[in-house]
């Protein structure tokens, strides 16, 4: 296998961009992405920033607080972003419930 490193951008708070390693194959020459872990392939925020949006939300803070917050940190998300996440999460959620 052949390996070149690729910087990727990615929405999260503590990195700009992160490193992707594309190999190929030398027997077929097929090629596939690995990303680091809690990167997504065209994702553009982390999931580490996905789960900071939703649990922001659920400590009460509006959309837009939640918004403010995450651009103060540097994380460059939109209240439309923060409510698709959490509208995410809560569907998560319903098909991963127990029935009691």
């Amino acid at each position: 296998m052949a390996q070149r490193g690729n910087a990727s951008k990615c929405g999260a708070v503590k990195y700009a961009e992160v490193l992707s390693y594309r190999y190929t194959c030398v027997r077929c020459g097929r090629s596939f992405r690995v990303y680091p872990r809690g990167v997504s392939k065209g994702a553009q925020q982390s999931q580490r920033l996905r789960a900071m949006t939703v649990l922001l939300y659920v400590l009460g803070l509006s959309y837009g607080a939640v918004e403010d917050f995450v651009n103060a940190l540097g994380g460059g998300i939109g209240k439309t972003t923060v409510y698709n996440n959490v509208q995410a999460a809560g569907k998560w959620r319903a098909a991963n419930s127990r029935r009691m």
